[in-house]
């Protein structure tokens, strides 16, 4: 057993100590984990483990919630929304996905120097 798992069975008992300096020990060894298989001592935390299981279940879905408007976040996926739907428009009205042809980029808003300044500097 290595250290890491060694660390995903320490992350759970109610045994454990972290020291800031050091990491997490054992609460009643004061030393790092050196169990091989089973540690003797090892008495489950459910809450903590619930709160583990729970945080890892959250944070498979947090990059997809940046597409669904919220209850205070709303703002960012209307604005995806609305430059998804944009880019879908200039596709088609361009016939090609890849490269939008710039007239209708301009047909669309977009800026063209000579069109915009009227001979300004």
């Amino acid at each position: 057993m290595n250290k890491e798992q060694r660390l995903e069975i320490c992350k759970v008992c109610k045994n454990r100590k972290l020291d800031f300096s050091i990491g997490l020990l054992c609460g009643l060894t004061n030393k790092f984990a050196d169990f091989d298989d089973n540690c003797p001592d090892f008495s489950e935390d459910e809450k903590e483990n619930k709160r583990i299981k729970q945080q890892a279940k959250n944070s498979r879905g947090q990059i997809f919630d940046l597409f669904f408007v919220g209850k205070h976040y709303y703002a960012t996926p209307i604005i995806w929304y609305l430059n998804i739907t944009m880019y879908a428009i200039l596709a088609i009205s361009s016939n090609n996905y890849f490269s939008i042809h710039p007239e209708a980029l301009l047909y669309w808003g977009a800026n063209f120097k000579p069109l915009t300044l009227h001979h300004e500097p």
